[in-house]
């Protein structure tokens, strides 16, 4: 028994914290047209995936600050694994870590960036946010679960 309640409360705390199958299907289909997206420079499907919070923001610093959110990137988005997850209601966060190709070179890059899914609906939506906006104090309204 002494084995039994500590190996319970860990596999209770490691199933909270994944996905169920439709979450995960969601998050998949979502992030399969956010990287075409991306890849495509299609900024209005760029813009419809972030998160509105954050894309409100950005329209009041300026225009500027929103072509510059929107601007087409040096390389190809590939290959996202899932990182860290955190849930809070029906509120999901997950980190992202994302491959990146060079668009001149073809050539892998070293590291991956991190990209944040967002879902307020238990997983049936996400959007996306760029990991210096979900990492800063950009946005005082957006909650961020995953903490640095």
């Amino acid at each position: 028994m002494r084995i039994g309640l500590p190996l319970l409360l860990i596999f209770f705390t490691v199933a909270s914290c994944s996905l169920n199958a439709e979450q995960e299907r969601n998050l998949n289909k979502s992030i399969i047209k956010y990287l075409f997206s991306v890849n495509r420079e299609l900024k209005l499907s760029i813009a419809a995936a972030t998160h509105p919070l954050i894309l409100r923001e950005l329209k009041e610093d300026g225009d500027e600050k929103l072509k510059a959110y929107l601007e087409p990137k040096h390389h190809i988005w590939t290959d996202a694994i899932i990182g860290k997850t955190k849930m809070d209601g029906a509120i999901v966060h997950i980190e992202l870590k994302v491959a990146l190709i060079s668009k001149e070179t073809f050539e892998k890059a070293p590291n991956r960036i991190r990209l944040y899914a967002i879902s307020e609906d238990n997983g049936a939506n996400w959007y996306f946010v760029d990991y210096k906006i979900y990492e800063s104090n950009y946005c005082k309204k957006f909650k961020r679960l995953i903490k640095k």
